[in-house]
């Protein structure tokens, strides 16, 4: 008995020897827009450039004060794009992404027949992400949606993520991964 259990230690460090050696295939990413820190994983070696904008000051057709924060993640060699746009309202806003600018942006602007929107948990937060396919220009994108804040679908502080990564090498990772918070000692 002693025997084997000297070989089943000898096993597992050998074992996690081996796995602390593997080279890193990917690394998490992280970033700041505005009062918040945003990290993500694409599960990705691909090199990619991070354009972060300036904040935007405007209001909705419905009249509603809003800062907006965004930023891309563009890939280097093949031609994917993530934006990430948070969202600062003055007052709550009702989540509606089935019925509403989502859907009607990817149907009408981008020429896609097949649209469709799910319910999804993203970043700990329920949330709705929309998948388009068959577009003009033979796109293919993916649209996430989702509020840092508030209750049901209603609150002040809106996250978009939209990507034209594949959905098995970028997409699903970067939704699985991705993490909003708002940088200590900030205020909105």
């Amino acid at each position: 008995m002693r025997k084997y259990l000297s070989l089943v230690v000898i096993l597992a460090v050998i074992l996690l020897t081996a796995l602390v050696s593997l080279p890193a295939l990917a690394k998490p990413e992280s970033f700041e827009i505005g009062s918040y820190k945003v990290s993500y994983d694409l599960n990705s070696t691909s090199e990619h450039n991070i354009s972060i904008a300036k904040p935007r000051y405007s209001e909705t057709f419905g009249g509603i004060m809003y800062v907006g924060y965004g930023a891309q993640v563009i890939s280097a060699e093949a031609h994917f794009l993530i934006t990430i746009a948070i969202i600062e309202y003055k007052y709550p806003i009702l989540l509606e992404p089935s019925t509403g600018a989502t859907n009607k942006l990817l149907s009408e602007n981008s020429d896609c027949r097949d649209v469709v929107t799910v319910r999804r948990n993203i970043d700990g937060h329920q949330g709705y992400i929309t998948n388009s396919s068959d577009c003009r220009n033979d796109t293919h994108g993916f649209v996430a949606q989702f509020l840092l804040d508030g209750q049901e679908d209603s609150g002040k502080t809106e996250c978009l993520i939209a990507s034209t990564y594949p959905w098995e090498n970028g997409t699903s990772s970067l939704l699985e991964t991705i993490h909003i918070k708002r940088l200590s000692g900030q205020q909105k």
